[in-house]
């Protein structure tokens, strides 16, 4: 649906995208609008013996430009790897989000497979560069990524000492800073008052006009 105001809405007609694609994210760039589409298929799990009655998310990856959110062009999306979500239904859902460096889709490694390019950038959805594996550091899993100011700011959780009992890692939750979307620094978020041995993790983050909240 499409919308000037917020309050009169049309929709736009399927055949735009195609009757099977579906819309996982939409961000803003410095020309116009960017959705990125995954197609939508019949349910195929591991396992399974009989029809589900949903569909699953299955590639290609696409991303399609527009200057009105009327007319859409479509372009190859970004070649970062889409593991297979639970149960081996369809893909594990990318995270698109926009900032003042453009575009920047994440991988979250999440489903069953932990494999591939973990993340692409883009300035203005048609021309994309897959971030090397060793951008973020090891063992980061993703929780949630958000343009902030002039960069991006990304949470999630690292594993972390081994515990006093169990010998078990614990999990710390850290945050990532980036001016670009390709480099990133990292800082433990504080975990005063928690108990060590629990762990902690950061699963979203939400940006306000006085900073943000993890």
């Amino acid at each position: 649906w499409v919308s000037t105001d917020g309050a009169s809405w049309h929709p736009l007609d399927p055949q735009v995208f195609g009757p099977a694609t579906v819309v996982i994210g939409v961000g803003e760039t410095a020309t116009g609008i960017v959705a990125l589409t995954l197609h939508g298929s019949a349910n195929q799990c591991d396992g399974q013996t009989t029809p589900l009655d949903r569909w699953a998310l299955t590639p290609p990856l696409q991303a399609w430009t527009s200057s009105d959110a009327t007319n859409w062009t479509s372009h190859p999306g970004p070649g970062i790897a889409l593991p297979s979500g639970c149960d081996g239904c369809g893909v594990d859902v990318p995270t698109l989000r926009s900032g003042t460096p453009g575009l920047l889709v994440v991988n979250h490694n999440g489903g069953t497979e932990r494999v591939g390019a973990r993340a692409a950038a883009s300035r203005d959805g048609i021309a994309w560069e897959n971030l090397p594996a060793d951008a973020f550091p090891s063992g980061f899993a993703f929780g949630d990524v958000a343009g902030f100011r002039s960069g991006f700011i990304a949470v999630g959780d690292n594993p972390g000492a081994l515990g006093n009992t169990g010998g078990g890692e614990t999990v710390r939750a850290v945050a990532l800073s980036s001016p670009d979307g390709r480099h990133w620094v990292t800082r433990d978020l504080p975990t005063a008052g928690l108990d060590p041995q629990a762990g902690s993790t950061a699963n979203r983050i939400v940006v306000g006009p006085a900073g943000l909240i993890a």
